[in-house]
């Protein structure tokens, strides 16, 4: 786990707890929505839509609560015509 996500960690915490503030924190670190579960009433997670069908990803811009699923946000992160190797051996591993 890079130092990075325990920053956004920290700071995502600290608003929720001590400032008390409301924030939108846009992430890539799926593992940060277990703060919903976590600090129940003061975090909720929302995730953007997106449909992917074969090969094309057509972003809907609309908003649901809840979090996106591991490996829809693999595959949302991997369509249109970027395609790092690291995704494929994500999918590959992720079951």
């Amino acid at each position: 786990v890079p130092a990075s996500f325990g920053i956004a960690w920290s700071v995502a915490s600290r608003l929720a707890c001590s400032v008390g503030s409301r924030t939108l924190f846009a992430t890539h670190f799926h593992e940060l929505t277990e703060l919903e579960a976590r600090l129940p009433g003061r975090v909720c997670n929302y995730h953007t839509t997106a449909e992917l069908t074969g090969e094309r990803l057509t972003l809907l811009y609309q908003i649901q609560k809840g979090k996106l699923s591991k490996l829809n946000s693999i595959y949302t992160s991997s369509g249109g015509s970027y395609r790092p190797p690291s995704i494929d051996s994500c999918v590959l591993t992720h079951d």
